[in-house]
Protein backbone atom coordinates (compact mmCIF):
# COMPACT_ATOMS: atom_id res chain seq x y z
CA UNK A 1 0.00 0.00 0.00
CA UNK A 2 1.03 3.51 -0.76
CA UNK A 3 1.50 4.36 3.15
CA UNK A 4 4.14 1.47 3.76
CA UNK A 5 7.18 2.13 4.61
CA UNK A 6 9.04 -0.88 5.07
CA UNK A 7 10.10 -3.68 7.75
CA UNK A 8 12.62 -4.76 10.21
CA UNK A 9 13.13 -5.92 12.99
CA UNK A 10 14.42 -3.97 16.12
CA UNK A 11 17.74 -3.96 18.93
CA UNK A 12 14.74 -6.01 20.94
CA UNK A 13 13.64 -8.36 18.37
CA UNK A 14 10.53 -7.08 17.74
CA UNK A 15 8.97 -6.98 14.78
CA UNK A 16 8.38 -3.60 13.38
CA UNK A 17 6.10 -2.35 10.44
CA UNK A 18 6.80 1.47 9.45
CA UNK A 19 4.00 3.63 8.03
CA UNK A 20 3.14 7.10 6.85
CA UNK A 21 0.46 8.82 8.02
CA UNK A 22 -2.17 7.40 10.61
CA UNK A 23 -0.19 5.09 12.75
CA UNK A 24 -3.04 3.72 14.84
CA UNK A 25 -5.39 3.09 11.73
CA UNK A 26 -2.65 1.41 10.18
CA UNK A 27 -1.66 -0.87 13.43
CA UNK A 28 -5.17 -2.20 13.38
CA UNK A 29 -5.33 -3.02 10.00
CA UNK A 30 -2.05 -5.12 10.30
CA UNK A 31 -3.41 -6.60 13.33
CA UNK A 32 -5.92 -8.18 10.99
CA UNK A 33 -4.12 -9.11 8.40
CA UNK A 34 -1.18 -10.59 10.64
CA UNK A 35 -3.38 -12.16 13.72
CA UNK A 36 -1.55 -10.82 16.59
CA UNK A 37 -0.51 -8.13 18.41
CA UNK A 38 3.01 -9.03 18.63
CA UNK A 39 4.17 -6.05 16.50
CA UNK A 40 5.13 -2.18 16.92
CA UNK A 41 4.26 0.43 14.05
CA UNK A 42 6.27 3.69 13.63
CA UNK A 43 5.56 6.30 11.71
CA UNK A 44 7.95 7.69 8.99
CA UNK A 45 7.84 10.55 6.40
CA UNK A 46 8.57 8.30 3.49
CA UNK A 47 7.07 5.17 2.18
CA UNK A 48 9.14 2.28 0.58
CA UNK A 49 7.45 3.34 -3.04
CA UNK A 50 8.88 6.38 -2.62
CA UNK A 51 12.47 4.62 -1.67
CA UNK A 52 12.19 3.24 -4.78
CA UNK A 53 11.32 5.22 -6.94
CA UNK A 54 14.93 6.78 -5.66
CA UNK A 55 16.35 3.71 -6.01
CA UNK A 56 15.58 3.37 -9.56
CA UNK A 57 16.80 6.87 -9.94
CA UNK A 58 19.95 5.49 -9.42
CA UNK A 59 19.80 2.33 -11.08
CA UNK A 60 18.73 4.06 -14.38
CA UNK A 61 21.93 6.19 -14.28
CA UNK A 62 23.81 2.92 -13.84
CA UNK A 63 22.36 1.05 -16.25
CA UNK A 64 22.58 4.04 -19.22
CA UNK A 65 24.76 3.54 -22.25
CA UNK A 66 24.94 6.98 -22.60
CA UNK A 67 27.37 7.18 -19.29
CA UNK A 68 30.92 6.72 -20.36
CA UNK A 69 32.73 4.38 -18.09
CA UNK A 70 35.18 6.78 -17.15
CA UNK A 71 32.17 9.30 -15.73
CA UNK A 72 33.89 11.03 -12.82
CA UNK A 73 30.75 9.64 -10.36
CA UNK A 74 31.82 6.42 -11.38
CA UNK A 75 35.09 6.01 -9.26
CA UNK A 76 33.53 7.34 -6.59
CA UNK A 77 30.37 5.19 -6.39
CA UNK A 78 30.27 2.39 -4.06
CA UNK A 79 26.59 1.71 -3.97
CA UNK A 80 23.37 2.24 -2.46
CA UNK A 81 20.42 0.59 -1.06
CA UNK A 82 17.15 1.17 0.44
CA UNK A 83 17.49 1.61 4.92
CA UNK A 84 14.27 1.46 5.74
CA UNK A 85 14.76 1.72 9.45
CA UNK A 86 16.50 4.87 8.81
CA UNK A 87 13.78 5.98 6.34
CA UNK A 88 16.47 7.28 3.77
CA UNK A 89 18.12 5.75 0.78
CA UNK A 90 21.87 5.40 1.31
CA UNK A 91 24.52 6.22 -1.04
CA UNK A 92 27.90 4.93 -0.64
CA UNK A 93 30.91 6.68 -1.66
CA UNK A 94 34.45 5.96 -1.64
CA UNK A 95 35.21 9.72 -1.02
CA UNK A 96 32.41 11.64 0.76
CA UNK A 97 32.69 15.38 -0.23
CA UNK A 98 31.05 18.23 -1.48
CA UNK A 99 32.20 18.30 -4.80
CA UNK A 100 31.09 14.50 -5.55
CA UNK A 101 27.61 15.19 -3.38
CA UNK A 102 27.07 18.08 -5.80
CA UNK A 103 27.92 15.88 -8.77
CA UNK A 104 25.41 12.90 -7.38
CA UNK A 105 22.94 15.24 -6.93
CA UNK A 106 23.53 17.53 -10.63
CA UNK A 107 23.73 13.87 -12.82
CA UNK A 108 22.12 10.97 -10.84
CA UNK A 109 19.17 12.60 -8.49
CA UNK A 110 18.66 15.57 -5.95
CA UNK A 111 16.41 14.15 -3.51
CA UNK A 112 16.12 14.79 0.25
CA UNK A 113 15.62 10.60 0.70
CA UNK A 114 19.25 10.29 -0.27
CA UNK A 115 21.96 10.22 3.00
CA UNK A 116 25.74 9.66 1.97
CA UNK A 117 28.20 7.34 3.64
CA UNK A 118 31.61 6.59 3.06
CA UNK A 119 31.66 3.38 1.70
CA UNK A 120 34.31 1.12 -0.60
CA UNK A 121 33.69 -0.12 -3.89
CA UNK A 122 33.23 -4.14 -4.28
CA UNK A 123 36.47 -5.82 -5.17
CA UNK A 124 35.35 -8.22 -8.19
Amino acid sequence: PDYYGGTFTDENGTFVITVTGNREEHKQHFTEILGTENFKVETVRYSYRQLMQVMDNIDAFLMSSTIPENHPLMDSFAGAYPDVKENRVKVLLTKVDDATIRLFKREVIDSPLVVFEKGEQPAL
